[in-house]
């Protein structure tokens, strides 16, 4: 409860100052220069971003994973405007697994240029093998010439005898800066280091 109340406090504050939005997809298609491992992400304008898959530990492949994310070959990397004193990631998704006798890896990772990252969620907080709550997630006075990027990755894998499944949409994933005096970059960083480096 207490939680709940300090979110709402700070989407409150984020509310009434100056905003703009950092990024944005509903993931009708792969966003531009994102990679998509293996292709297994499906892309849809109704169903967003999915996968859909079971494995067992009867027959091959006793695994799956899917991975995409911004920061491919070359990177791509979007710009925190500097005086941003809060960041809110919102994400609206719906997962489903099964995890019998087998293990699993999901998440949604942000990362920093800088080289940290931060998970915005992950099946590993799950009491149950669903969620569907939209996930906001706010990132308190990030520091100047901030850039962030995105990976999400699912993993399941049956060991004998077993069997996995995951089933997981994500149909919004939006980073909005707010703040007073918001400085904005017209350009990612992709596009910096392709324009110095061709």
């Amino acid at each position: 409860m207490k939680y709940t109340i300090t979110l709402l406090i700070l989407l409150f504050a984020v509310a009434i100052a100056d905003s703009c939005t950092v990024f944005e997809t509903q993931f009708a298609t792969l966003p531009d220069g994102w990679y998509n491992n293996g292709n297994e992400w499906h892309f849809n304008s109704q169903l967003g971003a999915w996968i859909d898959e079971w494995v067992t530990s009867a027959e091959p492949p006793y695994s799956f994973s899917a991975i995409m994310g911004s920061q491919a070959q070359p990177e791509k990397w979007y710009f925190v405007p500097d005086g941003t004193d809060s960041l809110l990631v919102h994400i609206e998704h719906d997962l489903n697994f099964i995890s019998f006798s087998s293990g699993e890896e999901i998440n949604i990772t942000l990362n920093y240029l800088s080289g940290e990252s931060l998970i915005l969620f992950s099946a590993e907080d799950l009491l149950t093998g669903s969620a569907s709550d939209p996930i906001d997630v706010v990132i308190l006075s990030p520091p100047a010439d901030t850039w962030i990027g995105f990976t999400i990755h699912a993993y399941v894998s049956a060991s004998y005898p077993g069997y996995a499944a995951i089933e997981w949409f994500i149909t919004d994933l939006s980073v909005t800066a707010y703040g007073n005096e918001l400085e904005l970059e017209s350009t990612t960083w992709g596009n910096i280091k392709t324009s110095v480096y061709p």
